[in-house]
């Protein structure tokens, strides 16, 4: 599991958090999908400060990422089975496109492996997975207010808390490698596979 650098400090996360809200704020009046890169990038900027002050032990094995990616795929399939059309219209509404291989890209690529190296590595860590799992959960009002109608972000902000739950649980048992693949997992199969989906039906007899 993740070791403490020397001198590192339970405040120090809050103050990253504080970073990336300012920087969610001060984009606010910018289009969806730039926003989302730039925070992107400064969530990257913050995992790579982080990375200098702490050791984040990843537990990066075939055993780890497998477990994660299965454990993904029991939370995230019962879902896809029952819910697979409301599914591809909440994603369609939450990202303002219908573009599989855009929203394939950031959630998969982007916002999994950033997310949980930092609040699962570094905040969880830190200040503990309740802590971590709440914080968690507010970005989802960072990352779409004001773009997206106000009750399909507070289902974001409640689906993230339920799934920084998930994760939480999944890092402390098998480590922050199997959080990242079972959240690349969650968000394919329901977000991306939904998109998808769609586009093929009309090619399927």
């Amino acid at each position: 599991m993740s070791k403490r650098a020397i001198g590192s400090s339970p405040q120090q996360p809050y103050l990253f958090y504080i970073v990336l809200v300012g920087v969610g704020l001060g984009t606010v009046a910018m289009g969806l999908w730039p926003r989302l890169a730039l925070l992107s990038a400064a969530l990257a900027v913050v995992n790579v400060v982080c990375g200098t002050k702490r050791m984040v032990d990843l537990n990066l094995t075939v055993g780890s990422i497998t477990r994660g990616s299965l454990l993904g795929l029991v939370v995230a399939l019962p879902l896809l089975v029952f819910l697979a059309e409301p599914l591809r219209v909440y994603t369609q509404r939450l990202y303002v496109t219908s573009n599989t291989v855009l929203v394939f890209y950031q959630v998969c690529f982007v916002s999994a492996p950033l997310e949980e190296f930092f609040f699962r590595g570094i905040v969880q860590e830190q200040v503990g997975p309740i802590v971590g799992s709440t914080l968690y959960a507010l970005m989802g009002a960072l990352y779409f207010l004001p773009h997206v109608p106000i009750l399909v972000t507070l289902i974001v902000v409640v689906a993230m808390g339920l799934l920084g739950i998930v994760y939480s649980m999944i890092r402390e048992r098998h480590g922050v490698a199997a959080a990242i693949a079972s959240h690349v997992m969650i968000g394919f199969v329901l977000q991306v596979l939904p998109l998808l989906l769609d586009t093929l039906r009309p090619l399927i007899p």
